[in-house]
């Protein structure tokens, strides 16, 4: 595979330039994925600090919003209409609840912070007997409410697909049959991504593929690991499938993240990673050395920051992927 070593620092040097003037969690999302590349020590003391300093305090936030939820679910109106409603509303703004509360849980675990402070900052009762619920039995009703659903597997699939790889691993979190869990999530996208649809709905075209991917993504746990294909083939023979479809949307950002699923293979067609990087590096801006959003004129902070889903999958794909850096235990 062709060398792109040169171009990936220039990208790296035009984000280090802007990043700390990112939010929080938006410099922990391109640092993580360097870390995974480069497996840096001064990578890893950053993404330490920051995290704990983020994500410690949104556990706290969210066991607030948590409560809010409950309470307002206790006080709905008489109205079978508005229960309805509000019912509909309750279960989504608790899938997310479920979803982001697991996965700061799962970061904090990982990158050895709650560990790593609790010699100084015990965790109280309060959070363990919460934490202790979500794992045991929110996730699963959750869970189980959302796989079986369309409109939320047609809507909001990577939130779904990412609660299954976050919850999966969180030490101690083994009560839910992980695999099951997968077989059915797996079903349920065959059953309601039907081929008509994907071919008439374009965002939904575009939500499948992201299902597709986030897939992967999650099963080599966030770009750790090379992932088995066979029991996934089906979703490199989907991209196949669709490849003219892929490359007609012009959307860069699904683009690279397909580019890097085929990457992530224990076994990678080096063919089609080319076919992917190829066209990544064409639309790479050569003065300002990164991949515009198309949103805003290329340069500016706002095109940056909005551009930073898309650079960092961009690095990820240029890079090869052939060495991966776990977290250290």
């Amino acid at each position: 595979m062709k060398n792109y070593s040169n171009l990936i620092e220039k990208i790296v040097s035009t984000y280090n330039q802007v990043l700390p003037q990112f939010g929080e969690s938006k410099q922990q999302h391109f640092r993580s994925r360097l870390y995974k590349i480069y497996g840096t020590k001064n990578l890893l003391n950053s993404l330490q600090n920051d995290t704990f300093n983020e994500f410690y305090t949104s556990i706290f936030e969210q066991i607030n919003v948590k409560r809010a939820l409950d309470l307002k679910e206790r006080y709905k109106l008489d109205s079978p209409i508005q229960r309805q409603a509000n019912k509909s509303l309750f279960i989504h703004k608790n899938i997310e609840f479920c979803q982001k509360f697991i996965e700061y849980l799962s970061i904090l675990m990982k990158y050895n912070v709650i560990y790593r402070y609790k010699k100084d900052k015990d965790l109280d009762n309060e959070f363990k007997t919460k934490v202790n619920s979500i794992l045991d039995k929110d996730f699963g009703y959750y869970f189980e409410t959302v796989i079986n659903n369309k409109d939320f597997l047609l809507n909001m699939p990577v939130q779904v697909i990412n609660l299954l790889y976050w919850y999966s691993n969180i030490p101690n979190s083994k009560n839910i049959d992980i695999i099951e869990c997968e077989k059915k999530l797996f079903q349920s996208i065959k059953n309601f991504y039907s081929s008509e649809l994907i071919k008439k709905d374009n965002l939904i075209f575009l939500n499948y593929l992201y299902t597709l991917t986030h897939i992967i993504i999650g099963k080599s746990w966030f770009y750790e690991y090379k992932v088995d294909s066979k029991d996934i083939e089906w979703i490199y023979i989907e991209f196949e499938k669709y490849d003219k479809e892929i490359f007609d949307s012009k959307e860069d950002d699904i683009i690279a993240e397909i580019g890097v699923c085929f990457a992530l293979s224990k076994n990678p067609k080096i063919d089609r990673i080319s076919r992917y990087q190829e066209y990544i590096v064409k639309n790479i801006d050569p003065v300002y050395n990164y991949l515009p959003s198309g949103k805003y004129p290329v340069g500016l902070f706002e095109d940056l920051n909005l551009s930073e889903h898309r650079n960092i999958l961009t690095i990820l794909l240029l890079s090869n992927m052939q060495h991966l850096y776990e977290f250290p235990e």
